[in-house]
Protein backbone atom coordinates (compact mmCIF):
# COMPACT_ATOMS: atom_id res chain seq x y z
CA UNK A 1 0.00 0.00 0.00
CA UNK A 2 1.22 3.47 -0.89
CA UNK A 3 1.42 5.93 2.00
CA UNK A 4 2.26 9.57 1.27
CA UNK A 5 5.66 10.78 2.46
CA UNK A 6 5.68 12.25 5.96
CA UNK A 7 2.45 10.44 6.84
CA UNK A 8 2.53 9.20 10.38
CA UNK A 9 -0.93 7.83 11.01
CA UNK A 10 0.20 5.94 14.10
CA UNK A 11 1.64 9.06 15.67
CA UNK A 12 -0.37 11.78 17.41
CA UNK A 13 2.05 14.37 16.00
CA UNK A 14 1.15 16.63 13.15
CA UNK A 15 3.50 16.78 10.18
CA UNK A 16 4.91 20.05 11.49
CA UNK A 17 6.05 18.37 14.70
CA UNK A 18 3.40 19.91 16.93
CA UNK A 19 1.59 17.47 19.19
CA UNK A 20 -2.09 17.12 18.42
CA UNK A 21 -4.09 17.66 21.60
CA UNK A 22 -7.48 18.83 20.42
CA UNK A 23 -10.48 16.52 20.20
CA UNK A 24 -10.99 17.34 16.53
CA UNK A 25 -7.35 16.49 15.73
CA UNK A 26 -7.66 13.17 17.54
CA UNK A 27 -10.93 12.47 15.74
CA UNK A 28 -9.32 13.25 12.38
CA UNK A 29 -6.36 11.01 13.20
CA UNK A 30 -8.74 8.17 14.10
CA UNK A 31 -10.63 8.61 10.81
CA UNK A 32 -7.35 8.52 8.90
CA UNK A 33 -6.34 5.35 10.74
CA UNK A 34 -9.71 3.73 9.91
CA UNK A 35 -9.29 4.69 6.26
CA UNK A 36 -5.79 3.21 6.22
CA UNK A 37 -7.13 -0.04 7.69
CA UNK A 38 -9.98 -0.17 5.14
CA UNK A 39 -7.53 0.26 2.27
CA UNK A 40 -5.19 -2.39 3.67
CA UNK A 41 -7.91 -5.00 4.15
CA UNK A 42 -9.65 -4.27 0.83
CA UNK A 43 -12.85 -2.86 2.34
CA UNK A 44 -12.39 0.65 0.90
CA UNK A 45 -14.75 1.23 -2.02
CA UNK A 46 -13.87 3.83 -4.64
CA UNK A 47 -16.84 5.76 -6.03
CA UNK A 48 -15.85 5.99 -9.71
CA UNK A 49 -18.91 8.04 -10.64
CA UNK A 50 -18.07 10.67 -8.02
CA UNK A 51 -14.45 10.82 -9.25
CA UNK A 52 -15.54 11.16 -12.88
CA UNK A 53 -18.01 13.93 -12.01
CA UNK A 54 -15.33 15.84 -10.11
CA UNK A 55 -12.89 15.49 -13.02
CA UNK A 56 -15.47 16.84 -15.48
CA UNK A 57 -16.47 19.64 -13.11
CA UNK A 58 -12.86 20.72 -12.69
CA UNK A 59 -12.06 20.48 -16.39
CA UNK A 60 -9.37 17.86 -15.89
CA UNK A 61 -10.19 16.18 -19.18
CA UNK A 62 -9.76 19.49 -21.03
CA UNK A 63 -6.33 20.12 -19.56
CA UNK A 64 -7.71 22.96 -17.43
CA UNK A 65 -7.10 21.35 -14.05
Amino acid sequence: MWIPPNSHLDSPSASNGVTSNTTSDKSRLEKLHQLQQAVQNGAYQVNLKQIAEAMVERGVLNGDG
